[in-house]
């Protein structure tokens, strides 16, 4: 087999309901399955790369070591360096504390910190839009969770499904989700600018014709 018959992809690890990893590196979820499913029949071999977190991902697609990074969120900045397929899945962005900690007060009377992943779509839309509040970037969601266990942050903003997953999987029964989603966040799949922009329009392309995941 070929490298032009090789298509190597780059995941978050700890991503669920998206992607997750088990300790040998076997990887599974929705968009495990749906990248399977619409490069099924493209005459490519699809290899996944279990990364810690976007940050990782992108670093490992500018340097060329993967073709692709899947559930990256597209930004303004992000389309500069990177082609982007059509959106697969809009998800909701939410923010998550500790279950015995104080009632979630809103932006506008928070006053502690957040965590988020660093270099995500989280952490620039929250400059964006609520620059004032202090945040604190971390490479992982499992660094999340142990700077809000450790209380170095009040809570950490991450995907609605992503949080619910990692309570209802028992990683994190001491987490709530508070208040309610503040905004959205569309995944994509992130190739190269050059060469990589026909990678995504075939992906593109094929996600168009296939038949929704059950």
């Amino acid at each position: 087999m070929t490298a032009a018959e090789r298509l190597l992809i780059a995941v978050d690890r700890l991503n669920p309901p998206f992607v997750t990893a088990d300790a040998w590196g076997a990887v599974q979820g929705f968009s495990i399955d749906l990248i399977r499913a619409v490069l099924a029949h493209s005459g490519l071999a699809v290899e996944f790369l279990p990364l810690d977190g976007p940050m990782a991902q992108i670093m490992w697609l500018a340097a060329g070591r993967v073709d692709a990074a899947a559930d990256i969120t597209v930004t303004e900045r992000r389309r500069a360096w990177f082609a982007f397929s059509a959106y697969y899945h809009v998800e909701e962005l939410m923010i998550f504390g500790r279950r015995d900690g104080p009632i979630w007060p809103g932006f506008r009377h928070f006053t502690g910190k957040l965590a988020v992943k660093a270099n995500s779509y989280v952490q620039e839309y929250l400059i964006r839009h609520y620059p004032h509040i202090p945040l604190v970037a971390v490479e992982s969601t499992e660094a999340e969770l142990e700077a809000l266990r450790a209380g170095r942050v009040q809570g950490f903003a991450a995907t609605r499904e992503t949080g619910l997953a990692l309570i209802a999987a028992g990683d994190a029964q001491d987490v709530i989700a508070e208040g309610a989603p503040f905004g959205p966040a569309p995944l994509a799949l992130a190739t190269h600018a050059a060469p990589g922009r026909a990678c995504a329009s075939a992906f593109q392309r094929r996600l168009e014709g296939a038949a929704p995941l059950q």
